[in-house]
């Protein structure tokens, strides 16, 4: 009779340890199918952000960035490349454990002097989206202005920790339309013209990627995109990435303002990274 009891307990054990590592395999395959894609903007310190942009939500505290930053390097979260990202999405190959992928909207220049350092600090790597057309004039600016956006030389000093792709050459200018995104007034064959010539203007890491000013897209922007050989582009749709998604209208998180906001607490980051946000 112990013999039969031994028998059960060991049966017993080995069926709770496949069960394990069979919920824990699922759990992996689940976490691998989508991708935190984290969209930030402009990244202010004192005195510009109380003085002047702290009720913008599309700009963020340097302090909360830092503790962003800080929480995927202490938790070994990865930054992956558009490669990588690429790898993943079009030919299934495995991301490291607890990855994620840094955006920068607008290519201000408080990304060179800001975020730039802070990646450089934890070793971390982004995309910076870039409207041409906003390029500063060619030469290093000295000092910082929150109004500006980085020279040619600036973004190529930042190669080490950006990766830049077009964020179109001038479609970025709703505040002269009554706020409507202009890609929805114009047509295939504008977009095309708009996109190629961001390509002209800068020789970009990413050729074959994009986002869209504001999140804003039509069938003929999809279009014109896909006759530019665009593979990649972003909108600001919500949501974690999966390999499923439509490759051309893919989601992010915004990452939004600022210090006092309950929205941009740790709390609310990390359910953001760890897969946890509803």
């Amino acid at each position: 009779m112990r013999k039969i009891i031994n028998i059960l307990v060991c049966a017993l054990l080995i069926a709770l340890t496949l069960s394990h590592t069979a919920s824990g395999r699922n759990k992996a395959i689940f976490d691998a199918q989508r991708l935190p894609v984290l969209l930030y903007h402009s990244v202010m310190p004192e005195p510009y952000y109380s003085q002047f942009w702290a009720d913008n939500y599309m700009v963020v505290y340097e302090g909360s960035f830092r503790t962003h930053m800080k929480y995927l390097y202490e938790n070994n979260f990865t930054t992956i490349t558009a490669a990588q990202f690429e790898a993943w999405y079009f030919d299934n190959e495995p991301l490291p454990a607890n990855s994620v992928m840094l955006h920068f909207d607008d290519g201000y220049l408080d990304n060179y002097f800001f975020v730039a350092p802070i990646l450089r600090e934890f070793g971390f790597t982004a995309v910076n989206f870039i409207p041409t057309n906003l390029i500063a004039p060619s030469c290093l600016l000295p000092e910082f202005s929150e109004t500006r956006y980085m020279s040619r030389e600036q973004m190529n000093r930042s190669r080490d920790v950006f990766e830049f792709a077009s964020h179109s050459h001038d479609l970025h200018w709703a505040w002269r339309n009554d706020h409507r995104p202009p890609i929805f007034d114009i047509g295939v064959l504008q977009v095309e013209a708009d996109f190629n010539r961001s390509q002209m203007e800068f020789d970009m890491c990413l050729p074959q990627w994009y986002a869209f000013p504001y999140g804003a897209y039509t069938g003929e922007a999809l279009a014109a995109l896909r006759a530019s050989g665009v593979t990649i582009s972003w909108g600001t749709r919500i949501g974690y990435t999966r390999r499923h998604d439509h490759a051309l209208t893919l989601p992010r998180f915004a990452i939004i303002a600022g210090r006092n906001r309950s929205g941009y607490s740790i709390t609310t980051f990390s359910r953001i990274v760890r897969g946890n946000l509803r």
